[in-house]
């Protein structure tokens, strides 16, 4: 009976060694599938055909990998389509850019135009002041002119002193 109880033990030990063998090649198989996951390798299959909890706990991870394999997928076109969004914005901005600077351009020559328009004003209405001025001081020197001619004429030759007198008014006109 001894040895009955020390064989039925023999046996239990090998068929626990051998189930724990494949439990801990299953967790080692597990492990570097998880690893090679980590490092982007989604190429690789997990197969679990050894025992129902192993292959369960496979098929849960294979179906997790799955749905981040889509996922990956999912962020790569939302990715690629922000890109070309960005770009876009990017092109957009940069037209903008150049727009306002020429807006800005186009201001900065409005503005001298402006300043050189109003200075041709002030000019054109310097000129018909002085114009005005100048029309403005003949007439009345005109009629000096004709008020000294005819008293040249009335006056007169004895009267030196005011024929003097109207010389002196003749020759301040004709300066003028």
């Amino acid at each position: 009976s001894i040895f009955l109880v020390f064989l039925i033990c023999v046996v239990l030990a090998l068929l626990g060694y051998s189930i724990l063998r494949k439990v801990v090649l299953s967790i080692v198989k597990l492990k570097e599938y998880i690893e090679a996951i980590a490092q982007g390798d989604f190429s690789r299959k997990l197969n679990f055909y050894d025992s129902r909890e192993m292959g369960s706990i496979g098929e849960s991870i294979i179906l997790i990998l799955d749905r981040l394999q889509e996922n990956q997928r999912e962020l790569e076109r939302l990715n690629k389509e922000l890109k070309g969004q960005l770009e876009d914005s990017i092109s957009t901005a940069e037209r903008e850019k150049k727009k306002a600077n020429e807006l800005q351009q186009a201001y900065r020559e409005l503005e001298e135009t402006q300043k050189m328009l109003v200075q041709t004003k002030k000019m054109v209405a310097a000129r018909q002041l002085a114009k005005n001025v100048i029309h403005d001081a003949k007439v009345p020197l005109g009629v000096i002119v004709q008020g000294v001619d005819y008293l040249e004429r009335t006056i007169p030759p004895q009267e030196k002193q005011q024929k003097e007198v109207l010389d002196m008014i003749r020759q301040a006109v004709d300066r003028k």
